[in-house]
């Protein structure tokens, strides 16, 4: 190539750039080195050298999914931690641009991010929340949710709407000394 570095195929889209950020900020407000960093990721084996961090966060280095969710063990946060904006944001290069608030719900399993119908949601709900659906469709099985066909997704979706605000709650309370 004499010298001149080829063009990406697929450059790093805001989600990546976001990542990258996050990383750095939950990394500096634990007080972390890379090297320490770089230590908790090889006990946990999923070695990322020093210099592969510092790419991360230079945003020359991509984060896969193995790594993401190694990285967020080492810090102790939910991997949307990583991925996810804390401010108005696009997901994809050409996207639309949406609120965090909606981002979050979204990722968290809580709410479709364009609207949708009844069966949109249904599916969404099923298929965001495997477990969430699993118990509410055995409950609907003994007779403790009604039979109406939206029933399920919107016990599913309540209680995952319900854990997210319980644990904002804990979050927020005053610690007993």
């Amino acid at each position: 190539m004499l010298g001149v570095m080829a063009e990406q195929k697929n450059p790093l889209g805001p989600i990546g750039s976001t990542a990258a950020s996050n990383l750095k900020r939950l990394r500096e407000a634990r007080g972390l080195s890379f090297a320490e960093l770089s230590r908790r990721l090889d006990e946990l084996g999923r070695p990322i050298a020093t210099l592969g961090l510092s790419r991360i966060e230079s945003r020359s280095r991509r984060i896969d999914t193995d790594d993401l969710v190694a990285l967020a063990i080492s810090l102790d946060v939910s991997p949307l931690a990583i991925l996810l904006p804390t401010d108005d944001s696009a997901l994809t290069p050409k996207g639309t641009e949406y609120k965090a608030q909606r981002i979050w719900h979204w990722a968290q399993g809580s709410q479709l991010l364009d609207g949708g119908g009844v069966v949109e949601h249904a599916m969404y709900a099923r298929d965001s929340n495997p477990i969430d659906f699993r118990i509410a469709e055995e409950r609907q099985q003994a007779g403790e949710v009604n039979e109406n066909p939206v029933a399920v997704p919107r016990v599913a979706s309540k209680r995952v709407r319900e854990r997210r605000n319980d644990a904002v709650g804990r979050a927020v309370e005053p610690a007993d000394d």
